[in-house]
C-alpha cells in the first residue's frame, strides 16, 4: 500500500510539474550577491598533478655526467654533459617527468673510463628537484 501512496505521490507532482507549479519560486539573493552566485556549479573533481623534476646527482668517479630520460614534455631527450666536480651535481634547467626510470651516465676524464646507473623518480614528491645517490657506482 505504502508503494501505491508513492507511485501515485509522484505522478502528482510530475502533472505539477507541467503546470510549472511543482516547486515554490525561487527567493531572491540574498543582499551582495547575485543570482548567478547562487546557481553556480559545484566545483570540478581534483585533477592529478604530474611533477617534474630537477635531477641532483652524486659522484664518486665521474668528472662529468649526461642524464637520458622522459622530459616534461613526454619526450625521450639525453642532457649535454655536465661537470661534477662535486660530490653533488644538480643538472640545471633540464625537466624529467616523476614516475620513471632514468639513466645517469658519467666519464672519468683520466681514464676515458664509463659509468651507469638508473634512477627512479617517484610520481609525487614535495620538491621539484630529486637526488639519485650514485656515490658506490658513478
Amino acid at each position: 500500500m505504502n508503494k501505491l501512496k508513492m507511485s501515485v505521490a509522484v505522478l502528482a507532482l510530475a502533472a505539477l510539474a507541467g503546470t510549472g507549479l511543482a516547486a515554490p519560486a525561487q527567493a531572491a539573493p540574498a543582499a551582495g550577491t547575485t543570482a548567478a552566485t547562487q546557481d553556480a556549479p559545484a566545483a570540478a573533481p581534483a585533477v592529478k598533478r604530474q611533477y617534474h623534476y630537477e635531477v641532483r646527482v652524486k659522484t664518486r668517479y665521474s668528472d662529468k655526467i649526461r642524464i637520458t630520460g622522459i622530459n616534461q614534455h613526454g619526450n625521450k631527450v639525453t642532457s649535454p654533459w655536465v661537470k661534477s666536480p662535486n660530490d653533488w651535481t644538480l643538472v640545471n634547467d633540464w625537466w624529467w617527468k616523476g614516475k620513471q626510470s632514468i639513466v645517469i651516465q658519467g666519464v672519468r676524464n683520466a681514464t676515458g673510463k664509463w659509468y651507469k646507473m638508473s634512477c627512479y623518480l617517484p610520481e609525487y614528491q614535495d620538491s621539484n628537484q630529486f637526488s639519485c645517490d650514485g656515490w658506490n657506482s658513478l
